[in-house]
């Protein structure tokens, strides 16, 4: 095969399938759109999970197997593998003519090796019987996680392709853990780069939970050391593989890893290892860990962090006191004498404030609003 860059016959497919993608935006897509449309253009033919248009295409490869056009996501057993800068598209694994899984397998390789895009359709959520439609580019694939990296975009990836067997980044490469600032106010549906961060992250760690060797694809997260709200980076290294369960114990501060020995620990006030079902009581088992920094950062929120519910609690309401005046009015305190009044007395010490200042822009509504919060998190 020449190369892909240089071969006029990849330049025609790619320029064919951006006028495919721009006559489907004139159709009225890429959302909501009727299957009879996708089949008229070409970019899809029928129920099969990955459409190759061998008519076309089957010239581009040597062995004749073609160039994957579309990819269907059904989203019934892999939700939460597609998102609004992504999709992990899983390997198909079908009863089918021996040999057919593979060749779709081939095919869409092929699409990432040669730069050109595929189109992604899944069932439209407002009409189920019409389609959206993402065009996507192949960024990478793994064949012991059975896995592709699917990244949504108008224009081509500047990356290379990650190819099965390639780790995303050696040990030895300089480690971030701090992003930039991000722009969005929120990222609640979707966090961009969402997709990525996973699939780098389970290419690293392999598909088991570091804690209890859970395996079940469905119930595994991409865990951040460093969350993104705390700007935290989308290294895989900033990364772990949890189940769904560890990851909210993770994020809860129910248990963090020492940085230096990788033992797990938990807090003397909350539940143990055993109760929280941790199998491994160290990270020394992986054959890749995280970064010392990233583990270094978890470690020092974890103790720095509250040891009982109450004191957690008032992290909460400093939380929500700064969101509501802004950090400049200072910190919250609370009025000992209303809570005292509603409350038995032998519970407040339990609240403690930290550092308390004199009270700025702490109305009568503002102590109602803790009070009836406080007692509403007693009886929670």
């Amino acid at each position: 095969m020449p190369d892909d860059a240089l071969d006029p016959r990849v330049e025609k497919e790619l320029e064919h399938r951006r006028t495919m993608w721009g006559a489907l935006l004139e159709r009225g897509g890429p959302r909501e759109v009727p299957p009879r449309v996708l089949r008229n253009l070409g970019i899809y033919g029928g129920a099969q999970g990955v459409w190759i248009d061998k008519n076309r295409t089957r010239t581009l490869t040597d062995d004749g197997t073609g160039v994957a056009v579309g990819l269907l996501h059904t989203g019934v057993a892999y939700a939460d593998d597609l998102s609004k800068d992504g999709v992990l598209y899983h390997y198909p694994d079908t009863n089918r003519v021996k040999g057919r899984d593979l060749s779709e397998i081939n095919a869409t390789k092929a699409a990432g090796r040669y730069g050109v895009p595929v189109f992604v359709i899944t069932h439209s959520r407002p009409d189920p019987n019409k389609r959206d439609v993402y065009l996507g580019w192949i960024e990478g694939w793994d064949d012991t996680l059975q896995l592709f990296l699917v990244t949504f975009d108008t224009t081509e990836p500047l990356q290379a392709v990650m190819e099965s067997g390639e780790q995303p980044e050696p040990d030895e490469d300089p480690f971030v853990l701090v992003a930039r600032k991000r722009s969005a106010k929120r990222e609640v549906q979707s966090r961009l780069g969402q997709q990525h961060f996973k699939f780098r992250v389970f290419k690293r760690y392999g598909l088991r939970c570091a804690v209890c060797d859970i395996s079940t694809v469905e119930v595994l997260d991409a865990a951040h050391l460093r969350p993104r709200r705390e700007y935290g980076s989308d290294d895989p290294r900033n990364g772990l593989v949890l189940c769904a369960v560890h990851h909210r114990a993770l994020d809860a501060g129910l248990f963090a890893i020492e940085p230096g020995s990788l033992k797990i620990h938990c807090r003397e006030s909350g539940p143990n290892t055993s109760a929280l079902r941790i199998e491994h009581p160290t990270l020394q088992h992986l054959s890749a860990k995280p970064h010392r920094d990233a583990l270094e950062w978890l470690w020092n929120r974890y103790r720095s962090s509250p040891n009982d519910k109450y004191d957690l609690y008032y992290q909460s309401l400093r939380a929500q006191h700064f969101s509501r005046f802004g950090r400049k009015s200072g910190e919250v305190t609370l009025n000992r004498r209303v809570v005292e009044t509603h409350v038995d007395a032998s519970a407040w010490p339990a609240l403690r404030v930290l550092r308390p200042r004199k009270s700025q822009n702490c109305t009568a509504n503002w102590t109602l609003f803790v009070y009836l919060s406080y007692t509403s998190f007693l009886g929670s």
